[in-house]
C-alpha cells in the first residue's frame, strides 16, 4: 500500500478543535481585479469598502480560476449592502482530485441589499461524490444590474479527525526553522512559504522543536498552496541520547492543496523501539516549486 493511500482527509464527521484555529481561504478584497473571469458584458471593479459586480445584458457570471480546496468545515460569507437593477446568485462549482469537473450546485438565489449570510458549504456537496476541490461562481441577474459585494469569503476550521485528540505542538506563525540548500523559506502568519531553487530538484526545511513520541499520535498539516511540485513530510526520530535514529514517512508527494491528517499506528512498525523524540522535516519536490505550509500539527488521541 502507498503510503498516500495512508492519508485522510478531513471531510465528514471531523471534530471541532478551536485549538488549532482557523484560516480564510478565499477573500474578494484579496483578488486583484483582473484575476477574475467573466462572462461577455460582465466586469468587475474593486472600490475601497466592495466589489462591484456590472452586467450590462439580462444575466451573466463572474468567477476565479483558482481551485480552493474543500474541507467539511468550509463556510462562505457573502454580504450585499447595494443591489441595482437585479439580484445575486451564487453557485458552488465541485470538481475531482484530478481536477475534473464534477458539477455545480446552488447555494444563493435572488440575493438582493441587505443580505448577509454565513452557507455551510457541506451542504451543497454533491451526493455520491468526494469533491477535493471547489470554486464559487457569482450570478448577476437583470440588464445593467449593479451588485456591491462588501464580503465574499471562505474560511474553514481546523479539526482533528478524532474526539479526545489534543494537540501537543503547533508549528505555524514563524516557528523555528532551517533550510537546507536549494530552499529558501519565508516564514509569516500565514505560514512557511517555500520555493526551490531553479537548479534543484528537491530540498527541505527542519522544523527544530522537537516533541515526545507517542504511538497515538496524529500529525496534520494544512497545505495552503502547492504548484509545480510534491510536498512530502518526514518525522525524524530521536532517542534518548539524542542520537538520531532512522527517519519515517507520513506523508509522501501529495500535490494538492487541502487539509491531510495521518495517524502514527497506521505506521506500526516503522518507528524504531527507541524513539523518545520526534522532529519534523517537510521536503519539497520539483525545480522552481512552491508551497505555502500554514500549518503543521501534532496531537495525541487520549481517549478513544
Amino acid at each position: 500500500m502507498k503510503l498516500i493511500s495512508l492519508l485522510i482527509a478531513l471531510t465528514a464527521g471531523v471534530v471541532w478543535a478551536d485549538e488549532l484555529g482557523h484560516r480564510v481561504v478565499f477573500d474578494e478584497r484579496k483578488l486583484p481585479a483582473d484575476r477574475w473571469q467573466t462572462a461577455t458584458g460582465v466586469t468587475v471593479t474593486a472600490t475601497g469598502d466592495a466589489l462591484v459586480l456590472r452586467c450590462a445584458a439580462d444575466g451573466g457570471w463572474a468567477t476565479f480560476e483558482e481551485h480552493l480546496p474543500f474541507v467539511s468545515t468550509a463556510v462562505a460569507g457573502i454580504a450585499i449592502p447595494q443591489a441595482r437593477n437585479g439580484q445575486l446568485a451564487l453557485q458552488v462549482e465541485w470538481f475531482r482530485e484530478d481536477g475534473s469537473f464534477i458539477g455545480p450546485a446552488d447555494a444563493l438565489r435572488d440575493a438582493k441589499a441587505g443580505t448577509d449570510q454565513t452557507l455551510e458549504l457541506a451542504r451543497f456537496q454533491p451526493a455520491g461524490e468526494s469533491p477535493k476541490t471547489f470554486r464559487l461562481k457569482f450570478w448577476v441577474e437583470g440588464r445593467d444590474a449593479e451588485i456591491h459585494l462588501a464580503k465574499a469569503v471562505v474560511s474553514f476550521q481546523r479539526t482533528w479527525r478524532k474526539p479526545g485528540t489534543k494537540l501537543v505542538k503547533a508549528y505555524r506563525d514563524g516557528a523555528k526553522h532551517t533550510p537546507d540548500p536549494g530552499l529558501t523559506v519565508r516564514a509569516d502568519a500565514e505560514g512557511f512559504h517555500a520555493q526551490v531553487a531553479p537548479d534543484t530538484s528537491f530540498s527541505a526545511f527542519l522544523l527544530e522543536d522537537r516533541v515526545d513520541y507517542d504511538p497515538g499520535a496524529v500529525v496534520l498539516i494544512d497545505l495552503a498552496d502547492v504548484r509545480a511540485g510534491g510536498v512530502s513530510v518526514q518525522a525524524l526520530c530521536w532517542k534518548s541520547d539524542d542520537t538520531q535514529l532512522k527517519p519515517v514517512d507520513l506523508i509522501k508527494d501529495v500535490t494538492t492543496a487541502g487539509v491531510y491528517e495521518i495517524p502514527l499506528r497506521a505506521l506500526d512498525g516503522r518507528f524504531d523501539p527507541e524513539t523518545k523524540k520526534l522532529s519534523f522535516k517537510i521536503w519539497l519536490a520539483g525545480q522552481a516549486s512552491t508551497a505555502q505550509i500554514a500549518g503543521l500539527f501534532y496531537g495525541v488521541v487520549t481517549r478513544e
